[in-house]
């Protein structure tokens, strides 16, 4: 047997301890016992090991926490994040600056509410590319993309962490869904309870704090909801000029720079840390906020500006919102076409170009045909001078959105020609003013 055992090991060991096995102990036994020392040996050696590897990896946390913290706190974060942005995207600062305020936003614990980002403009802008790299800059287990089913979120409900972004992309509500979602964004503090009939009933609970990003070119919803569902969303809207759009291509075009893995794990320790330490935020100064609006009061909005300036505050590793914060809050809400007062959506692009055209051509109490409109708007074709009207699926006598919907005092009528024998439109409307591009609040402490 023992010509059987070619084991250097074993044979090393018998020289260094000689005296270890009985003289009349058969070879085969000193072998095995041999086998069960090293394995022992092994065992504990493999234990160290692993033990080293945990206290080195505590130590790596350790430190990326305390590099995390330092990050947010100096103010970096957000400047980091920009520099990171500019080498996957062309432009669209502001959306990268929505989207990671959206996201902070679900870690001050007293938020009433979330900052929902609806994205829209004309189709082939860049919308959802903009959108989808800014989101890959968030934590991985934090985001949700895709094309959605009717009520397809409600069933993704146990696969998503609380304080997670949602993006609908190239999405439309309609009746049924509108209404499920404007119940979960008014729950948004607290996880909601849905009661659904598939078969037998079922209760779906879904998670608190969940942000929705909705991308469209045709509305936020099929049907018009006086203003249910936009005043829920801070509505942003791409415009492209031609310049603009040949650096797009440029850039698409152009080979990348890729994120480096420093880089990345700065992002994920400023991340955790920020996750890992929700907060109240204070704003001292908000019973001195001046709110100057030509409409009217509109409390919703107002609350997601004070979500905005907390947002600001917690990216920042502060527990008291600055002159900064809201200096911050005040420039991004001038990317936002904001509602015209607390049941009507701001005018979109389309909407606008209309409406300017329409204010010209009834000036001095003048008539507007509807004929002399799309002539006028030669170079806009006609189902979208229609769609800014009376809204993607309306009609003129029942309109589901549009300047139609949004403008008091404006009505179209069928007009027949009794001469030519032709049929047209007559428009009419009163005065109206629209605020766009700036923000209504100002604060005399800070001037």
């Amino acid at each position: 047997m023992s010509a059987d055992i070619h084991d250097r090991e074993f044979e090393e060991y018998k020289i260094m301890h000689p005296d270890f096995f009985p003289k009349d102990q058969p070879l085969e036994k000193q072998y095995a016992y041999f086998l069960g020392i090293k394995k022992t040996k092994d065992k504990t050696k493999t234990e160290k090991k692993e033990q080293f590897q945990k206290l080195d990896q505590a130590v790596e946390n350790k430190e990326a926490d305390n590099l995390g913290k330092d990050l947010v706190q100096s103010g970096k974060v957000i400047e980091l994040l920009e520099k990171q942005f500019q080498k996957i995207w062309c432009g669209d600062g502001h959306i990268l600056l929505w989207i990671i305020h959206a996201f902070a936003a679900g870690f001050v614990k007293n938020n009433d509410e979330g900052l929902h980002l609806y994205i829209s403009g004309d189709s082939g802008l860049g919308k959802s590319e903009s959108v989808k790299q800014a989101l890959s800059l968030i934590p991985e287990g934090h985001v949700i993309c895709g094309g959605f089913s009717r009520k397809g979120l409600i069933y993704l409900a146990e696969e998503m962490n609380p304080c997670t972004i949602v993006l609908m992309d190239d999405h439309t509500y309609d009746e049924d869904e509108a209404g499920i979602y404007r119940a979960m964004l008014a729950g948004w503090r607290e996880p909601t309870r849905y009661y659904t009939v598939d078969r037998k009933s079922k209760t779906i609970h879904l998670k608190e704090r969940i942000t929705q990003i909705v991308t469209s070119a045709d509305g936020l919803a099929e049907v018009n909801s006086d203003g249910q569902n936009e005043s829920r969303f801070c509505t942003i809207e791409i415009r492209r000029s031609e310049d603009q759009m040949k650096e797009i291509m440029k850039f698409i075009r152009a080979e990348k720079i890729p994120i480096s893995n420093d880089d990345r794990k700065l992002l994920e320790s400023a991340w955790k840390f920020i996750i890992n330490n929700p907060r109240n935020i204070e704003i001292p100064f908000s019973g001195d906020i001046l709110i100057d609006d030509s409409a009217v009061y509109k409390i919703r909005e107002f609350k997601k500006f004070l979500c905005l300036i907390r947002a600001s505050a917690i990216l920042h590793g502060r527990d008291i919102a600055s002159q900064e914060d809201f200096n911050k809050a005040t420039k991004l809400w001038t990317y936002l076409l904001l509602m015209l007062d607390n049941e009507t959506a701001g005018f979109s692009k389309s909407e606008n170009t209309v409406f300017q055209k329409l204010t010209e051509l009834s000036s001095g109490g003048k008539r507007v045909y509807l004929s002399s409109l799309k002539t006028t708007l030669s170079k806009m074709r006609e189902p979208n001078i229609y769609r800014a009207l009376r809204g993607r699926v309306g009609t003129f006598t029942n309109p589901t959105g549009g300047l139609l919907s949004k403008v008091r005092g404006m009505s179209i009528e069928k007009y027949y020609n009794k001469d030519t024998g032709e049929t047209d439109q007559i428009i009419t409307m009163s005065n109206f003013i629209q605020c766009i591009g700036r923000s209504p609040y100002s604060l005399e402490l800070f001037e």
